[in-house]
């Protein structure tokens, strides 16, 4: 389980983070025959936009929200439209103070 390992790093590095473990287990001898789960704990549009909508788990509030009931696949999706459906952000995207301004 990885839990906000990406906290503190730059958005390049998030943007890398899947690929690099990826690449990472290729190189350890493991083969596709032995199985285990990786889970990712994130809010990182980043991440998300390298995961298939399918391995991902919506919770807002608490209730786990159907990935079917989105409207954007974040699988290669623009960072923009993930931050935005997947985190909820229905208010915008500009701070209150500036919005206030």
């Amino acid at each position: 389980m990885l839990d906000e390992t990406e906290l503190c790093s730059h958005s390049e590095m998030q943007r890398q983070y899947l690929n690099t473990i990826l690449n990472y287990l290729s190189v350890t001898g493991l083969t596709w025959e032995c199985a285990f789960h990786l889970l990712i704990v994130t809010h990182s549009p980043f991440i998300l936009s390298d995961i298939p909508q399918s391995n991902i788990l919506y919770l807002q509030n608490g209730k786990q929200i159907k990935s079917n009931d989105m409207d954007v696949n974040p699988f290669g999706a623009n960072v923009n439209d993930v931050l935005a459906q997947s985190f909820f952000l229905n208010k915008g995207f500009v701070g209150d103070f500036a919005k206030k301004k």
